[in-house]
């Protein structure tokens, strides 16, 4: 089997290319450019220099592969003039180009990166794949590219990760020095769920998707434990030895309370880490 993981240099993407080496796939970077290394990896990986807004490169580079992971993202870096055009960019042309150049291909299995924060919000109730999609502004593009995978005519799966975390994403790192330097708030009055994902598990669960049969599904991809927003802010800060954060901050994202059930059964997946205080625990303050 040879696997095109479109986006491979991103957080998501370096972390999926040795969980599927270590199955025995043959794998295809792409991204802008073909970044090689002398990690132990090399010579067992072909690399690709292509852009997912370019059709022309899309074709070139899902060429003779039967499964392609679509987890190219241009998230901005944290600031107060965030601009989310190149990412909405990707998640609608982007997402579009590559599924012409699959169909052209006659790729046999796509699979999309997507978002569990889509979700209605549904307070303290358990949302699970058939739940009521409702994405506020800031994921109006998901919700659009996802529309565009489901009516294509490929084979498709879906996975919807939770709130991604991991030594690589910056997010612990930042929480802990926002309690630490006292700016860390909880959003809203704190009782709003959060579903978290670890990049180990996000990456184990594309390579799992891989190996099973395409079903035109979509799995929630979380941890096992959802938690409201004020437990787990109140244990970072306790963590960082900080004073609890104050409540009242901004609500980004609706209380998403979401069950891994089918991801587990159906793709054989289980989370290695299934708790935030697993994650940071396992994780220790060097890493994060």
């Amino acid at each position: 089997m040879k696997v095109a993981v479109v986006g491979a240099h991103g957080v998501v993407g370096r972390a999926i290319v040795p969980v599927l080496l270590a199955r025995g796939i043959t794998v295809r970077t792409v991204d802008l450019r073909a970044l090689s290394s002398p990690d132990p990896t090399k010579g067992k990986v072909e690399f690709f220099a292509g852009d997912i807004l370019s059709r022309d490169d899309m074709s070139r580079a899902v060429a003779g592969c039967d499964v392609v992971l679509h987890v190219a993202t241009a998230v901005p870096k944290p600031g107060p003039a965030m601009d989310w055009s190149k990412n909405d960019a990707i998640r609608r042309s982007g997402t579009a180009n590559l599924l012409d150049a699959c169909a052209a291909e006659s790729v046999k299995h796509y699979i999309q990166q997507s978002v569990s924060m889509l979700y209605a919000d549904g307070g303290d109730r358990w949302l699970d794949e058939d739940s009521d999609v409702r994405p506020v502004k800031l994921l109006e593009s998901a919700a659009d590219m996802e529309n565009t995978v489901r009516s294509s005519r490929l084979h498709w799966t879906i996975l919807r990760g939770g709130l991604l975390y991991g030594a690589s994403t910056g997010r612990e790192s930042g929480w802990l020095q926002q309690a630490r330097d006292g700016s860390l708030r909880v959003p809203g009055d704190g009782t709003g769920y959060v579903s978290l994902i670890h990049q180990v598990d996000l990456a184990n669960a594309f390579g799992a998707a891989c190996m099973a049969p395409a079903s035109n599904r979509i799995f929630n991809i979380v941890d096992d434990e959802p938690t409201a927003w004020r437990d787990l802010l109140n244990f970072i800060a306790k963590y960082a030895g900080a004073p609890a954060p104050l409540a009242g901050g901004p609500v980004v994202f609706p209380s998403h309370r979401v069950t891994n059930r089918r991801a587990t059964i159906e793709l054989k997946w289980k989370p290695e880490v299934p708790s935030y205080r697993d994650g940071f625990t396992r994780s220790g303050d060097n890493n994060i």
